[in-house]
């Protein structure tokens, strides 16, 4: 089963990164070109409207696919997040604050 496989409960369709080029997600180069593509990656993610399912999704899954960006997070970021609980719950809060502009926004529009 991949990760995109486990998320069951919500239109995957609705991902942005549905609707992007899937190798923007799995940043490879330099260093420095892997930290600018990531930093990308994951601004798009806080805008996606399935960031939480996505997350959730990577942090239970954790296998091949533990590569690349998934919710907004890096292999290495999600691997300190499954050692230090307290990342994780920043990362959650994270989430939800970006659900809440999206929200916000569509309110607005």
């Amino acid at each position: 089963m991949k990760l995109r496989d486990s998320l069951t409960d919500v239109d995957v369709s609705l991902a942005l990164c549905a609707q992007t080029a899937p190798e923007f997600y799995f940043p490879e180069g330099t260093a420095g070109s892997i930290t600018r593509q990531s930093l990308n990656a994951k601004a798009l993610c806080f805008e996606c409207p399935i960031i939480s399912s996505c997350f959730e999704s990577a942090m239970e899954t954790n296998w091949l696919e533990d590569w690349g960006i998934w919710g907004a997070t890096t292999r290495h970021e999600r691997a300190d997040m499954r050692r230090k609980p307290f990342l994780l719950k920043e990362h959650r809060e994270n989430i939800r604050e970006a659900l809440r502009a999206q929200q916000i926004e569509g309110e607005a529009a």
